[in-house]
């Protein structure tokens, strides 16, 4: 607690210092482009400070923006092909100086004079939410992660320990039933180990979009909802740069042109976490024993290149390493448990190459390629390893191409082969529905293979505008993979055709609906003998969502959506032993509603209440008794506000409420007497009780010094303000007579120090 104490005192003094300099005031300008006939928003759209040498292009949403803005008289410039320039005169004074422009189609013969692309609103997705950098870098108990932010959102399950899985859980659904994307292409690895940071670097992401469900033909293989992490190109105006430190890592980042005019650019960023260091030190002796002590970094590493308005190609090489193991200062020989190993290590690099090409107005092509070298390692105590390492390289290209003013057709393929060599002597590993495995009891399996795989996707989809107030995309994804080594080959195909619709029934008023189909292939234990068997097939989900946007203007809108999704063909235990563990069929259903009013970042204020209802059940085999997802959560809510006060500082909170989780309670238990140890028996009725609600507010505060070329901005976030205790399962007495709730740290403070330059 001592130590807790001293860290807010520290904070205190270093927020409560007065101004290291009285730099000239700065504001922001801000705004959205849109079509002046449509009155749909543009992406794309050029956008520059006549007279400097700042400029920018609108995104998805149409939203521009340009930051530290100092006070004066500006005039901007639109430009977009096919459009005429408007030029707009605009004041800063210290605060957000917003400019909305709808443009208007040109008259006469069209050339190219900018890169252009134009979109709309129109692109076929229902569940869809989008988050600045900005707001990722200071959200209250997000500690400037991206992922962290993602957590917020409505759809995903508040579960305290699932950081320590692949990623957040969405829509009932365990978190395997999800894709993870960064620049188009699968993520290796979303977070790193404790879930405490997302393994790329959240000052490179442009914005991150999350979809819970409903998505468009472009993503598939997944159930559950979507991640995709936009990354931007390096600055190429100027060189410049960030140094970062918190009480449990630090990086540095540094970019900027390589030329006078800005055709190449590059940068690269480096970061290490330091509990490694610090909590051996100031851990008790008697409290040594299994505690697990974790260690990560990543790197990320660009190049980019833009000859000219047509062409845009950049090089982006990223990698994370994590690892952990025991501390072990009072191991007890005499237990059979004595070989305390307990050791953890995963890798992973993935240089990417992609080629944007934009001939004109109304073609986009973007070619991309990218290779990923992985490994992860596994020793828990002396009998139980895994080992997999593998590489596995990517090819994809995504056409977007505007046929005619009503119709927007967008193609895509991707293929990929890959290789894995996988030696194990584990047990099966425990699914979704069952109780944590017995690492002493259960049998174990021996695996020494190489597997091989290649995949082909591919997708179509067309937004048809229908009477200016219409939108129709059908589209449609097709799958094919094969899987197999020197015993097995398994082959799998999909078929996912899925219709989106939009309908503008006012300016401010968007009713939207969407019905699809959407395959899954099972994990690879699961096909693979001797741990699986490869009789079973690819799960789907056929989805049904519909709901209604409603903007408010000044960036505030309303997001409503009710859900329902039907589950077929899920991968089920048999309880049999060998050759046929699992089959498909397993049934299963999750529906729901979710409510997202929002406050985008327009000015001062940003901030959003989510609300989300979900009920997630399955049956595993025919005649078993219906029963809940392992991350069925009722209730989830959560209110975020950020505001910045002055000219240097922001505050805000956020409170989360959700309620508990699913668990199978464990009832007696029988003594082992190879092992001198009990073995647990677990009810039944999987799922049968919940972990207690759980809720908690974080509260975070900025303060910024402006120097001349610098600027230096400390930062405190606290997590869980009031000590709330979060359950996360339960221990229990050498015979499972006795139990008691096991909960995670009760406050969390991060403080942290940036220099920008």
């Amino acid at each position: 607690m001592s130590r807790w104490i001293l860290t807010c005192a520290l904070a205190a003094f270093v927020l409560a210092a007065p101004g290291a300099s009285t730099a000239a005031a700065e504001g922001r300008i801000a705004g959205v482009v849109t079509d002046a006939s449509s009155l749909v928003p543009m992406q794309g759209v050029e956008v520059d400070i006549e007279g400097t040498e700042r400029t920018t292009l609108t995104d998805e949403e149409g939203a521009y923006r340009f930051e530290n803005v100092p006070d004066g008289e500006y005039v901007l410039v639109f430009s977009s092909n096919g459009y005429e320039p408007v030029k707009e005169s605009v004041t800063v004074s210290g605060k957000t100086a917003t400019r909305n422009v709808d443009l208007k189609p040109a008259s006469g013969e069209f050339t190219l004079q900018e890169v252009a692309v134009t979109a709309r609103k129109e692109i076929a997705d229902v569940a869809k939410q989008s988050v600045s950098r900005e707001e990722i870098m200071t959200m209250p108990g997000g500690g400037g992660d991206a992922v962290r932010v993602v957590e917020s959102m409505p759809g995903v399950v508040r579960n305290p320990v699932s950081s320590f899985t692949i990623g957040p859980a969405i829509r009932g659904t365990s978190p395997e039933d999800s894709r993870y994307y960064v620049d188009g292409f699968d993520i290796p690895q979303l977070l790193h180990f404790g879930g405490l940071q997302t393994v790329i670097n959240s000052e490179w992401i442009e914005s991150l979009d999350y979809y819970a469900g409903g998505y468009s033909t472009k993503y598939g293989n997944a159930m559950g909802g979507i991640v995709e992490i936009n990354t931007r190109p390096p600055n190429n105006e100027k060189f410049s740069g960030v140094a970062d430190i918190t009480n449990y890592s630090s990086f540095v980042l540094a970019e900027g042109p390589f030329d006078k005019d800005g055709a190449w650019s590059g940068g690269a960023a480096v970061r290490r976490s330091f509990i490694d260091f610090i909590l051996p030190e100031l851990m008790p002796d008697d409290q040594g024993a299994f505690t697990v002590v974790p260690r990560f970094y990543d790197y990320q590493a660009q190049a980019a290149w833009r000859p000219n308005p047509r062409h845009s190609i950049r090089l982006f090489a990223y990698g994370s390493d994590d690892a952990f193991g025991l501390v072990n200062k009072e191991a007890n020989q005499e237990q059979p448990t004595a070989d305390q190993t307990f050791e953890f290590e995963t890798w992973f690099h993935q240089p990417s190459l992609s080629w944007t090409f934009t001939p004109d107005a109304s073609v986009t092509n973007r070619l991309a390629a990218a290779y990923n070298i992985q490994n992860l390692s596994i020793a828990v105590f002396k009998d139980t390893t895994f080992d997999i390492s593998g590489t596995v390289p990517v090819v994809r290209d995504d056409l977007t191409w505007k046929i005619a003013p009503w119709s927007t057709l967008a193609v895509g393929v991707e293929g990929m082969a890959g290789e894995f060599h996988v030696t194990a002597d584990v047990i099966r590993p425990p699914k979704e529905g069952d109780p944590s495995a017995n690492l002493f009891n259960e049998r174990s399996y021996r695996y020494d293979e190489t597997l091989s795989l290649g995949i082909f996707e591919g997708y179509i989809e067309d937004s048809v505008k229908i009477a200016d107030t219409v939108i129709l995309t059908p589209g449609v994804r097709a799958t094919a993979g094969t899987f197999y080594n020197e015993d097995i080959e398994v082959t799998r195909s999909s078929f996912d055709p899925r219709l989106f619709t939009r309908v503008f029934a006012t300016r401010k008023l968007t009713f939207k609906g969407a019905v699809g189909v959407y395959h899954q292939y099972p994990q690879p234990d699961e096909f693979l003998p001797p741990f699986g068997t490869d009789q079973v097939d690819p799960e789907y989900a056929v989805s049904y969502n519909g709901g209604a946007e409603y903007d408010f203007g000044e960036g505030w809108s309303l997001d409503a959506q009710g859900y329902y999704k039907q589950l077929e063909n899920l991968v089920a235990g048999t309880n049999a032993d060998d050759p046929e563990p699992y089959n498909n069929e397993g049934i299963g259903h999750v529906y729901g509603a979710e409510l997202l009013a929002r406050k985008e970042l327009t000015d001062r204020l940003y901030g959003w209440l989510a609300y989300t209802f979900t009920v997630s059940e399955r049956r595993d085999q025919p005649g078993d008794d219906w029963r809940y997802f392992d991350q069925d959560q009722r209730h989830n809510a959560v209110v975020v506000a950020s505001y910045r006060l002055g000219e240097h500082w922001r505050v805000g909170g956020r409170f989360t409420y959700a309620t508990g989780l699913p668990f199978t309670p464990i009832e007696s238990a029988l003594y082992n007497a190879d092992t001198d140890s009990y073995v647990p028996l677990y009810s039944d009725k999987i799922n049968e009780e919940r972990d207690d609600d759980i809720h908690q507010l974080d509260v975070r505060v900025d303060r910024a010094w402006e120097y001349t070329n610098w600027q230096l901005t400390v930062y405190l976030d606290l997590q869980n303000v009031y000590f709330r205790k979060q359950p996360v399962g339960y221990i229990y007495n050498y015979d499972y007579t006795q139990r008691e709730a096991l909960s995670l740290p009760t406050f969390y403070p991060t403080l942290g120090v940036a220099a920008r330059w």
